[in-house]
């Protein structure tokens, strides 16, 4: 079917131009070309900046190190050679637990630095395998309910290193002197 002269004549055509096909056209292949940059460089940048991490070494720690016993089982008159892992595996000597440095010391109570009252707490601190305090008792009162309180309260804020032993973090008890003076 032809356009009539009332339509051609009107401006209505019904078959789009060359010009209108090509901006269709390029449209999508812009997109496809913006995609296809945006993917090769992202390969490229994860690529270039991924370096390969060395295989992680054990190194004996600064602490002092006691060496294993001797532990050579004997089989038909013949000893056994340790495996890999007793060999790679550094052996940290046994230790108590003790307080980390830096932890602040309690808040002396007002009441009682008014009234001049001092004295020694001393506090049984069960510390876990990660350092922190799992269980606070008292072992010998100050005197002073309030500076036992403070003691008590300050202790529940610090940090631990946690015992070892057999190279192995463990859940220990520490005896910890928390002194209160005036002066």
């Amino acid at each position: 079917m032809r356009p009539s002269s009332s339509d051609t004549a009107q401006g209505v055509d019904s078959a789009p131009s060359s010009s209108t096909l090509k901006r269709r056209s390029i449209g999508p292949l812009l997109w496809l070309i913006v995609l296809l940059v945006l993917v090769g460089g992202a390969i490229w940048w994860f690529g270039a900046t991924r370096e390969t991490a060395p295989a992680p070494t054990a190194t004996a720690p600064t602490d002092p190190v006691a060496s294993p016993p001797a532990k050579a089982a004997q089989t038909n008159g013949q000893s056994q050679a340790p495996t890999a892992s007793s060999r790679t595996r550094p052996v940290i000597a046994d230790r108590d637990a003790r307080m980390a440095e830096g932890m602040p010391q309690p808040d002396y109570p007002g009441e009682a630095l008014r009234a001049g009252e001092g004295g020694t707490v001393l506090l049984n601190v069960e510390v876990d395998a990660h350092g922190e305090p799992s269980q606070i008792s008292i072992a010998k009162r100050s005197g002073n309910r309030q500076l036992d309180r403070a003691a008590l309260t300050a202790a529940s804020k610090w940090q631990f290193e946690p015992a070892i032993r057999d190279s192995e973090a463990v859940t220990a008890t520490v005896q910890i002197p928390v002194e209160f003076s005036p002066q």
